[in-house]
């Protein structure tokens, strides 16, 4: 009889990541970057193509594609974004339809540019960048026929990101985020500067601005209301109009729909997301079935096929595709190795209230009954305005299959909860946040679902930065610590992130003399007294937004008291991972640090129970 080894680390984190996606207008042509090869490249499927193929070998992230049909091109062309080893200086280039070496369309070293919109007619690139403002940023169009560039906007106040262009060129509309729940939107128009929300007297969100005519603008906002609806403005007569909304859900974004006139929207609630069709003429709206818990990108073509790109927790992400009357079809085959959905790990969904009454909704991974070593990995998500919600992550099922719980909490100001509850965090990284952790580990305790004693916290970005500090402010429920790229240093941090986010950190985090106690005590280097126990930290040498220096705080201060520190940095990756081989390394070297960890943990509590 043959017997199959259980999968192992590469098999879970094997399934690629798949970042952005686009279709070309007749639809022949389907384009996407992704990490299958190991390293993020584009690759595409056609109507001619039995399988997907490689376009580029640029090894490179992308965060924005569109396939170009111009009239001075006999064939389409790719435009798309890339960095350099995670930096996040996102720089334009251009790649035929069949692939190929990419050609640098705007590119300046040192310096980023974000996508925006290509003209109708295939020839002139709209994009903001940071070259010449590095805190504001400017809007920018660039003449691919002519080779000339020309400013549109100069940012002032806060970082500006330009939406979309009216057909005829003549407006373009933009925000301006001040923070993540205080971005105001405008639309300017030869001279005049309009804003989406005119009179506004309250801090309110825009999102996904977009021009149904060179009239008309709609747009997400939550002005006023808890969650974000649909609403338009009109550049004729100024007006401001809620068109829809949904209760209780956060619509994240919606596509206009031509010759119909239907207004497509994907919404979240809590962890899960959906997809609507609605009837402008009827005013239904109806609720579309869809392959995946969680949608990271969708579109609607002319034809009424809907794409989407998503995963559910034992379903890596895929790229599917629904024509008019017929079911979804599996555009890519992203799996498992060597494990069915079946064998994977669906989490439990856990509310519990906290200290004060808050609603807290969570995430349970339980260990596989047979491999269970007792041991909960508590895992505070990243953002921090952001959720773990259902969708596939390789590490969880892993340390599951391995054994391990975990517990993932989408403390207060986690997104898709409403308004209120996102801005809890605001001015209070360290406080509420950290004690509604506290306060579901207690809930699970008694769950019977998490045992004293045996409890490790593990996270990156914001996630690192909590882990760290209830490691630091509360040693007793801990026994180890795993901090990916986090903040260690509340004072340094809000010093040394990217200069187009400086004008928030004052809101956000805090003002380093305003609020000087406050970030001494929210601060994780602030509590070195008290990690006794092993930690690890992961760092990547180019992060842009939490720098190497964060790391190096904390572990030259643990190693300065003789704290065990294991102490992993990538020399070619920044803020997470783009090349498979060091995220299958980095999730080897913490399952052994923990293996040595739980084997130690679990001699001290045999020979304590001996006593």
């Amino acid at each position: 009889m043959i017997t199959f080894q259980a999968p192992d680390i590469s098999q879970f984190i094997q399934p690629y990541e798949i970042k952005c996606f686009a279709v070309s207008a007749d639809e022949r042509h389907v384009v996407w970057s992704c990490n299958s090869s190991g390293v993020f490249n584009l690759w595409a499927i056609d109507e001619q193509a039995a399988a997907p193929y490689q376009l580029t070998q640029h090894h490179q992230a992308s965060d924005a594609i569109q396939i170009v049909a111009s009239s001075e091109q006999k064939q389409p062309f790719i435009l798309f974004t890339s960095d350099q080893d995670g930096d996040e200086n996102m720089q334009i280039y251009a790649v035929a339809a069949h692939g190929g070496v990419p050609l640098p369309v705007r590119y300046d070293e040192g310096k980023r540019y974000f996508f925006g919109t290509v003209s109708e007619d295939g020839k002139r690139l709209y994009y903001g960048s940071n070259k010449e403002n590095p805190l504001y940023l400017n809007i920018y169009c660039y003449d691919m026929e002519s080779g000339d560039e020309q400013q549109l906007l100069t940012g002032v106040d806060a970082e500006t990101h330009l939406q979309a262009i009216s057909p005829d060129e003549q407006s373009l509309a933009y925000f301006v985020r001040y923070n993540h729940t205080n971005m105001k939107g405008y639309v300017r128009s030869g001279e005049q500067t309009l804003s989406l929300i005119p009179d506004a007297t309250e801090e309110h969100k825009v999102a996904n601005l977009t021009f149904a005519n060179d009239e008309m603008v709609y747009f997400l906002t939550n002005y006023k209301e808890e969650y974000n609806y649909l609403a338009s403005f009109s550049l004729k007569t100024g007006a401001f109009k809620k068109v829809m909304s949904i209760p209780a859900e956060e619509i994240a974004s919606f596509q206009l729909t031509q010759p119909s006139g239907d207004i497509y929207l994907a919404t979240s609630r809590g962890v899960r997301d959906s997809l609507y069709r609605y009837n402008v003429a009827t005013k239904e709206c109806e609720k579309l079935p869809i392959p995946v818990d969680v949608i990271y990108q969708w579109m609607v073509t002319e034809t009424k096929t809907v794409y989407v790109l998503g995963s559910s927790p034992t379903k890596p992400a895929n790229l599917y595709r629904k024509k008019a009357d017929a079911k979804w079809q599996k555009i890519t085959e992203n799996r498992v190795p060597g494990a069915s959905e079946h064998e994977l790990v669906e989490p439990e969904v856990v509310y519990y209230d906290s200290y004060d009454g808050t609603r807290i909704e969570s995430l349970y991974y339980p260990a596989k009954k047979e491999m269970s070593n007792g041991h909960t990995i508590v895992f505070p998500h990243g953002g921090p305005q952001f959720l773990e919600r259902k969708e596939y992550y390789g590490w969880f099922q892993y340390f599951a299959a391995k054994g391990y719980n975990l517990f993932i909490p989408n403390f207060r100001g986690s997104t898709n909860y409403g308004t209120r509850f996102m801005k809890l965090i605001e001015g209070d990284w360290g406080g509420g946040p950290r004690r509604d952790i506290i306060w579901g580990i207690e809930s699970l305790i008694q769950l019977g679902k998490m045992t004293r004693d045996q409890i490790i916290v593990m996270g990156a970005s914001y996630g690192g930065y909590m882990s760290l500090l209830l490691f630091g402010r509360h040693p007793g429920y801990f026994v180890a610590c795993v901090d990916i790229c986090g903040p260690t240093n509340l004072f340094t941090m809000v010093e040394s992130v990217p200069d187009h986010w400086k004008a928030r950190m004052d809101s956000w985090i805090g003002n380093p003399i305003r609020d000087r106690e406050r970030l001494i005590e929210q601060s994780p280097v602030t509590y070195l007294d008290n990690m006794k126990k092993p930690v690890m930290v992961v760092q990547g040498a180019n992060d842009p937004r939490v720098k190497k220096e964060e790391s190096d705080q904390i572990v030259e201060g643990l190693r300065a008291k003789d704290i065990e520190v294991d102490y992993l940095v990538f020399p070619d990756e920044g803020h997470g991972f783009g090349k498979k081989a060091n995220e299958i390394k980095a999730v080897a070297e913490i399952s052994r640090f923990l293996d040595q960890v739980i084997n130690k943990n679990s001699e001290e509590m045999a020979s304590s129970s001996m006593d």
